[in-house]
């Protein structure tokens, strides 16, 4: 999840995520997304993980308090289907 780029933008509570380029990030958490170039944050409020050598999961800024939330990113398969047939 640490390179997660989907669309959820709910916390695992069911809490809407913030907009990473809110008023509310920045003022409370003293977070700028401007910091994090890679890791598109900008113009929207899905899950992310922009600095993934502090946490392992995709999470996002949610509440009055402007909590730090973890995510419900579902763990994709590590091996794809071939698109070769199989030989019996």
């Amino acid at each position: 999840q640490a390179d997660y780029r989907g669309t959820i933008s709910v916390t695992e509570d069911g809490m809407p995520c913030l907009r990473w380029d809110s008023d509310a990030v920045k003022r409370r958490k003293r977070f700028y997304w401007e910091s994090f170039p890679d890791a598109g944050l900008e113009g929207n409020s899905f899950c992310r993980n922009p600095i993934p050598e502090s946490r392992d999961r995709a999470w996002c800024f949610s509440g009055r308090r402007t909590s730090l939330s973890y995510c419900d990113v579902p763990i994709c398969e590590d091996s794809l289907p071939s698109a070769y047939p199989t030989s019996s």
